[in-house]
């Protein structure tokens, strides 16, 4: 016997117990039509672990996040600039990270991260990290995005970008007390990488003299957990993954545009 399918207005149904909230924004809209859209992680659906630090998935896969490093513990979870803020709890903060789901690297990418720097961060004499790639057996082995504070001697007030550990592009840093957006694009087809801050009309780009090669089980993270260099006084809101350059074609330029402006709105910027 056929079934029939009933409508009734104004009555929804209910989640099952223990189902995650959706949450969603204006910019996570505009994300979720990307047909490469990979990850998703957003401050604000993360929640605190006295113990593991932060816990929560992936918000377009729903695999879980890994907390990482031997003060995992103090990652932590804030608002900064009247929005969700993930970060430690000052530059002595320690070795700890978020990581995302194994094998979350690609060889082509495009990564849009909202950073929140303070003010003891753009005066830094060192450098910080916001994503880092890490091997299976734990290497670091690419300076994602990275910032150098004002009393660096490498690249001063400079936001900096590389698929290795070094020969980085760089971008001039947020100021202290914003937000901003950080889009990172690299085409490993042409071995382009390319950088841009609070838009994606303009980039600062070069190109890498290798392939961009992520071995299998290789991960993203947040922050670096292998030393001290983490997060420092930085704070992390929403990042956003593809898995190819949206730089590449007329259609994911536009794409990119409209998920920055989005942003933009979301942010205050």
């Amino acid at each position: 016997m056929a079934g029939q399918f009933i409508m009734l207005p104004g009555v929804t149904a209910a989640a099952a117990s223990g189902a995650p909230r959706i949450s969603m924004n204006a910019p996570d809209s505009v994300a979720a039509k990307i047909a490469t859209l990979k990850h998703v992680v957003s401050a604000r659906t993360l929640t605190r672990d006295a113990v593991e630090g932060v816990v929560g998935r992936c918000r377009n896969t729903g695999l879980p996040l890994a907390t990482k490093g031997t003060n995992k513990q103090y990652l932590a979870l804030s608002e900064a600039g009247g929005k969700a803020a993930l970060g430690l709890p000052g530059i002595s903060g320690g070795r700890a990270a978020l990581g995302l789901p194994v094998n979350s690297l690609t060889p082509s990418f495009t990564m849009v991260t909202t950073i929140f720097m303070s003010a003891s961060d753009i005066a830094l004499a060192g450098a910080g990290n916001f994503l880092g790639g890490i091997a299976p057996d734990d290497t670091y082995f690419a300076a994602l995005l990275r910032w150098y504070g004002a009393g660096s001697s490498i690249n001063p007030n400079m936001l900096a970008a590389s698929t290795t550990t070094g020969q980085p592009i760089t971008t001039a840093n947020p100021g202290a007390g914003v937000w901003g957006i950080v889009v990172l694009d690299y085409n490993n087809d042409t071995r382009r990488i390319s950088i841009a801050l609070n838009q994606a009309d303009t980039f600062a780009s070069g190109v890498k003299a290798t392939d961009f090669a992520p071995a299998a089980n290789s991960y993203l993270e947040i922050g670096y957990h292998l030393g001290s260099e983490s997060l420092r006084e930085a704070k992390v809101g929403d990042v956003y993954t593809f898995s190819d350059s949206l730089l590449r074609t007329d259609m994911g330029k536009n794409q990119l545009k409209e998920l920055v402006a989005a942003l933009k709105t979301y942010y205050g910027i």
